[in-house]
């Protein structure tokens, strides 16, 4: 029994703002790299120096802003507690959240209706950690720990993920499934 409560997920975001956030940043590096080859012609004597430097402060902001670009989400399931990170590329780990399953008060599908029904239970915070708003499965978790602020969280759940959380807080599931 302890080996299917222990499960971790990773959800790549592929929405269009991600791409869009690609996409303008590709042309602010070449606008970048632009205003210095620019500099650089406007002062033949020193123009090697120039262009150097504008390649190298340029390959530095690319290393240090990449990583925001390429997000991913990871659910991980240990026995009784959920914890939510946030990844950027594939390096940096931002835990959002860990909630114990077992004090979850709203497990369900994420339609209108349950929507409504979650913030009926006027939840502090949102976290949305989903692909995209158009991706499957995507499930919607409150939170109820006594003395904590409540949050509703979003997640895509696959069939495994769905069993761990039945089996930590059958209560919580909405009846109408």
């Amino acid at each position: 029994m302890a080996s299917t409560q222990i499960y971790e997920k990773i959800v790549k975001v592929k929405n269009s703002k991600q791409y869009a956030k690609r996409i303008s940043a590709i042309m602010a590096y070449a606008l970048y790299l632009a205003i210095w080859i620019y500099a650089g012609i406007l002062n033949p004597p020193r123009s090697i120096l120039i262009f150097l430097g504008g390649l190298l402060s340029c390959a530095l902001i690319i290393l240090l802003t990449a990583k925001y670009f390429f997000l991913e989400y990871e659910y991980s399931f240990f026995h009784s507690t959920l914890s939510i990170s946030k990844i950027y590329g594939k390096r940096t780990r931002k835990l959002l959240n860990e909630a114990d399953m077992t004090e979850l008060i709203l497990i369900a599908p994420a339609t209108e209706e349950n929507i409504a029904r979650a913030d009926a239970l006027e939840p502090e915070k949102r976290i949305i950690a989903v692909s995209s708003e158009q991706a499957e499965n995507i499930w919607l978790c409150v939170t109820g720990e006594e003395d904590e602020p409540r949050i509703l969280i979003f997640i895509e759940a696959d069939d495994r993920s769905l069993s761990i959380l039945k089996s930590c807080a059958p209560h919580a599931f909405v009846k109408n499934l």
